[in-house]
């Protein structure tokens, strides 16, 4: 026990590595700091921002395309997507949306032949099952 502690007295004794010591602690000690300042959670916040306006956005259009369908109606529509799911049917660059869930409200929700044809509008635009659709009647 004694032999090791006498080897790193004399480790720590010479000037040299003492620097050398003290400037790789002080490099450590910054790179700790600087990567605190890029962490990911600041980015997620925008991340989830986006995703929220992506929601919106799908919603948007799909609440459109439901009040053009013949008999639907006055409608509200939903969405609830899977995370990273950035889902845009109608336009640009489609990619495949990753619903989880889309719940639409509207006034000819009781009308089988309504529902029926909205559901199987959102299981083509959104490639999704059925039964991950619920339409209800719309009531104010």
């Amino acid at each position: 026990m004694k032999e090791k502690a006498k080897f790193f007295k004399n480790l720590l004794e010479r000037d040299r590595l003492r620097r050398l010591i003290i400037i790789a602690g002080a490099v450590g000690a910054a790179l700790i700091l600087l990567s605190n300042s890029f962490s990911p959670v600041k980015t997620s916040g925008a991340s989830a921002k986006s995703s929220v306006s992506d929601d919106r956005a799908l919603e948007e259009k799909l609440r459109r395309a439901v009040e053009c369908m013949e008999g639907a109606g006055k409608a509200r529509v939903f969405v609830t997507l899977e995370d990273g799911g950035d889902a845009s049917p109608f336009g640009g660059e489609e990619k495949e949306a990753r619903a989880r869930g889309v719940l639409v409200l509207c006034e000819g929700g009781e009308d089988p032949v309504v529902v029926a044809r909205v559901s199987e509008a959102l299981t083509k635009a959104l490639g999704i099952s059925s039964a991950k659709i619920c339409i209800e009647k719309l009531t104010e």
